[in-house]
């Protein structure tokens, strides 16, 4: 019980750090939400300030998930071992559970992370094709 809720506040406390980082780069909470939204719709801003709030958070969503394929593997090698020692251990409809858990699981990842990055990646293009300067945190090596 006690693990459990240490864990479970260093999850809540890793998740504020990085919403904190992403509200920074946007500058607000509200001016979040308005990038947030336009990021999914695909809609590049027009004013100069609200296109480097942009990128700056195009950038560091980017840099954040540039571990992403990696660790997408580790889940699938994990996910599948669970699934195989179960296999070996417990009864055929535990195993078929889990078996359907995780494709779904790891098909919804996948296709999720993968719609995201294109997002970026999109976005990252777009503003840097109308002459923008890349911000300077995050830059690419």
């Amino acid at each position: 019980m006690i693990r459990m809720t240490v864990v479970s506040i260093g999850s809540i406390a890793v998740v504020l750090a990085a919403r904190r980082k992403e509200k920074r780069a946007a500058g607000s909470t509200d001016t979040l939400v308005v990038l947030d939204r336009k990021l999914r719709k695909g809609d590049v801003p027009t004013d100069p300030a609200e296109r480097d709030a942009m990128r700056a958070l195009v950038a560091q969503r980017l840099h954040r998930t540039r571990h992403r394929v990696p660790a997408l593997v580790f889940l699938v090698v994990l996910f599948c071992s669970v699934t195989v020692l179960t296999a070996m251990t417990g009864g055929l409809r535990p195993t078929i559970g889990l078996a359907l858990l995780t494709v779904l699981f790891i098909g919804w990842l996948t296709v999720s992370g993968s719609r995201n990055q294109r997002r970026l990646r999109a976005m990252d293009a777009a503003l840097e094709s109308e002459g923008a300067t890349r911000s300077p945190a995050y830059s690419k090596a």
